[in-house]
């Protein structure tokens, strides 16, 4: 059984100069399906004629580095049984004595806490549109996904949110840049 692993490049002022040969190969491999065995890196390995342990030091290297961020599975929310989905947008009005900035910090990180919040981020937004911290929100049923949304009211105390619930899902990938 293959599950698909997923590779997110961190944006950095570094360029696509900044590793070797071997490093990009690496990357490119890691942006397809890895199979689900007890050692992957091991597979990934025997590719480029290194022992496991190698291919490790060098995706901890890239870590270090900010050109990897993480590698990990990617689970689709409603093959996983999470049918109501939406993306939430908040707004993040200064408390007193907060910038402007420090308001998206304090939104943005009391919804990331939340379990039910697979990503969340800010954004630039269009003059009008004052909801910046945007949440993407799974849930089983749609029940659950306007309780979790409640919870997460709560969690900024705030009630100023729109909500764009999933209706259907064209594609779901992930990029890949080599």
């Amino acid at each position: 059984m293959n599950r698909e692993k997923e590779i997110e490049l961190k944006n950095t002022e570094s360029t696509a100069t900044s590793f070797d040969a071997l490093d990009r190969a690496l990357l490119m491999l890691l942006q397809e399906e890895i199979p689900l065995i007890p050692h992957p890196y091991r597979m990934l390995a025997e590719q480029f004629q290194l022992d496991e342990e190698a291919v490790i030091d060098r995706l901890y290297t890239l870590k270090e580095r900010n050109v990897l961020r993480r590698v990990g599975a990617i689970l689709r929310p409603q093959k996983a049984g999470y049918l109501a989905n939406a993306l939430t947008a908040w707004n993040a009005d200064p408390k007193e004595n907060e910038t402007r900035e420090q308001a998206l910090e304090r939104v943005g990180k009391a919804l990331a806490a939340q379990p039910c919040v697979s990503h969340c981020y800010a954004r630039k937004t269009p003059p009008g549109w004052d909801w910046p911290v945007f949440a993407m929100v799974h849930a089983a049923t749609p029940d659950e996904l306007e309780s979790c949304i409640k919870q997460l009211m709560q969690a900024v105390c705030s009630t100023d949110v729109r909500i764009l619930k999933t209706v259907r899902e064209w594609k779901k990938t992930s990029m890949k840049y080599f």
